[in-house]
């Protein structure tokens, strides 16, 4: 990577943050912690005059396609990752025109493999897209647990990667726009599941439900050890956390099992937060949304596209921010104009019918279906309609 080039793009995105348009994007917001990961998800304010909010993320192997980069390097060269997120950043701001709020702070990632990584998960880094799992899961036996390790907050997993590359950024950047160290996202029972096995996980719920505990009281203080150097490393008291659970879905899991095995363990983290400012699953929720919204402070909820949008809006109060996620094959992609225009605007009536009036609209997940150049047109003419029909 040029440094001349990348000291170009830092500028860029600072004269971007410091831009009218992006001051615009931040009163569509709450304010919120940093975000501290990839992918960044606002929590949406009250809607003034009608407008609504929405954001867009393609794939990573559909960025790379977009802006010509080689996925491998984006997790072996720190250069070539702060280069592809301001790109990625500028992208979304001045070509797809989205509303995503430029903070100007950034932090590396390495994907949902991360948290992972830290109790011993080997990660295959490929050239073609995200990181993933190597190999089985970790916990083949009951006694496996015992093996197993708090997480060091330096050493484990790819936390050495994620220090040099963080340092990195700061050389980079020399104080024009904000560094931030990436957080813990994962809920606990994501990394149970990937530990032992989802089919093994369910199976041990009825077989050996106290070593089920067992294992989620493990990653719940694993959790709490290691967001608490995360506190002394960066001189900044602790924040709100999140939970991304994709694994949680109906009919996967029954209620009675999700109050049982998983939410307490989801409570005591927001309990020790001080809050969860934002709670994800792209599963089906609607069974579980009245216990998910016994978890303390919470400000935000993923409503994606299997979840039902009328009960959300029906359960889950004003005061709390839903982030709307769109399927981006069937509702995008593949939809016409019509398709398009019809599908928005039902979700804005499905909203204000229930006088819910804090929420944004999000299109992500897209990989390569076509080619990337058709795939690219097509994110661009649902972000036009988009415009249109939330008034922007």
């Amino acid at each position: 990577m040029d440094k001349e080039h990348l000291d170009f793009l830092v500028d860029k995105m600072q004269a971007a943050v410091e831009s009218e348009q992006n001051l615009q994007n931040k009163r569509l917001w709450k304010e919120q912690p940093a975000w501290a990961r990839d992918n960044w998800r606002g929590c949406a304010q009250k809607h003034h005059n009608g407008v609504v909010p929405f954001t867009v993320d393609p794939q990573k192997i559909l960025w790379a396609k977009i802006l010509a980069t080689d996925i491998s390097e984006y997790w072996k060269d720190p250069d070539v990752q702060l280069a592809c997120i301001i790109n990625m950043e500028l992208h979304k701001f001045s070509v797809f025109k989205d509303n995503t709020y430029l903070a100007g702070n950034f932090a590396p990632w390495f994907s949902v493999v991360t948290e992972l990584s830290m109790f011993g998960v080997d990660v295959d880094w490929r050239d073609d897209r995200d990181p993933w799992i190597k190999g089985g899961p970790l916990l083949q036996e009951y006694d496996d647990l015992e093996k197993l390790q708090y997480p060091d907050f330096y050493k484990s997993g790819v936390m050495p990667v994620a220090h040099r590359f963080y340092e990195s950024f700061l050389e980079t950047v020399k104080g024009r726009l904000e560094i931030i160290f990436p957080d813990w996202a994962r809920g606990p029972f994501c990394l149970a599941v990937h530990l032992r096995g989802m089919e093994n996980l369910l199976m041990d719920m009825y077989d050996n439900p106290e070593w089920v505990h067992k294992l989620m009281r493990f990653i719940t203080d694993s959790y709490k050890l290691w967001s608490t150097e995360h506190a002394k490393f960066t001189g900044q008291p602790l924040k709100k956390g999140k939970l991304f659970n994709d694994e949680i879905n109906s009919p996967t899991l029954s209620p009675k099992m999700y109050r049982e095995f998983i939410l307490p363990y989801e409570i005591e983290m927001g309990e020790f937060r001080g809050g969860i400012s934002y709670f994800h699953s792209c599963g089906n929720i609607t069974a579980f949304l009245h216990d998910i919204l016994t978890i303390p402070q919470l400000d935000m909820i993923h409503i994606g596209p299997w979840t039902n949008l009328q009960e959300a809006v029906n359960i889950i109060p004003a005061d709390i921010s839903l982030d709307i996620c769109i399927d981006p094959v069937d509702d995008v992609m593949y939809a016409s104009e019509e398709e398009i225009r019809t599908h928005l605007t039902g979700i804005v009536d499905t909203c204000y019918r229930s006088n819910c009036s804090a929420f944004g609209v999000r299109a992500d997940a897209f990989e390569i279906l076509d080619n990337p150049e058709d795939d690219h047109q097509k994110i661009l003419r649902w972000c036009e309609i988009a415009r249109e029909v939330f008034r922007q």
